[in-house]
């Protein structure tokens, strides 16, 4: 070998090596992920449409349609639901 060229260390092919960056905190971690606990949601599922009582206010004009349309669509559904059932 040249006394100009430091000598670079082989590597064996053979062996898979894992990859390391600079965050890693612990070289040997294994290929399994940290199990993560579940989160738990206290609120039930949806609720009916209609057990709220504002939801069932009737929807009278062009102006309360759309201001319900944007900020009540629960209360849109539940008055779609209400005329197809002829009520």
């Amino acid at each position: 070998m040249n006394k100009l060229m430091p000598s670079i260390p082989q590597r064996d092919h053979a062996k898979p090596q894992q990859d390391m960056n600079m965050n890693d905190t612990n070289p040997n971690t294994g290929s399994v992920p940290p199990q993560i606990a579940a989160a738990h949601s206290t609120a039930p599922g949806p609720r009916p449409l209609g057990e709220n009582p504002e939801e069932r206010v009737p929807i009278s004009s062009l102006v309360s349609a759309i201001e319900a349309i944007l900020r009540q669509p629960r209360r849109v559904m539940y008055q779609l639901r209400q005329l197809e059932s002829g009520g």
